[in-house]
């Protein structure tokens, strides 16, 4: 409750267009606290700048921000769909956790294009892909058949088409 932490937050989310990009990373890492402390008065400002860090080139830093984008005051989660293409599993699994995070009833991914996250290829994005869809009260029989929609090869799919008419 000190009188003076918005005032320094607002000095060091000035800082934040001329920082280097370590800078940069560490700013993101303290938006928590700076939130926490000066509440909605510089939720705006925090939201700038964790959406142009979901658009930097290093990935640590987009981590860092696709982590901060389901926060509530800052509310991004649309914005991590673009990052469910990154080539790190890190930075996908944090886009997809948070994207696929169903919260105040708006989906942000349907459960049919979350299915094809259970055939990403890093352990880790099918985990959090599976929880998500079974956070959503979709049953081990709905996934697997979401899993064979969705499956790259064209053949599983010709498949599910047999088995469904049966």
């Amino acid at each position: 409750n000190d009188p003076r932490a918005a005032a320094s937050s607002a000095a060091v989310l000035d800082a934040y267009p001329e920082a280097p990009e370590a800078g940069k990373r560490a700013l993101l890492r303290l938006l928590p606290a700076v939130l926490k402390r000066t509440g909605p008065a510089l939720a705006p400002r925090c939201r700038a700048v964790v959406a142009d860090g979901l658009k930097a080139a290093e990935p640590e830093t987009r981590l860092a921000a696709a982590r901060l984008a389901i926060h509530p005051d800052i509310k991004l989660r649309a914005e991590l769909v673009p990052l469910l293409a990154a080539p790190e599993a890190e930075v996908r699994g944090a886009a997809l956790f948070g994207a696929a995070a169903a919260s105040d009833g708006d989906a942000v991914l349907s459960d049919e294009e979350l299915f094809r996250w259970l055939h990403d290829t890093d352990a880790g994005v099918r985990r959090i892909c599976r929880d998500a869809l079974v956070g959503r009260d979709r049953s081990e029989g709905e996934i697997a058949l979401g899993k064979r929609l969705t499956h790259p090869d064209p053949t599983e799919r010709l498949k599910l088409l047999l088995d469904l008419r049966y």
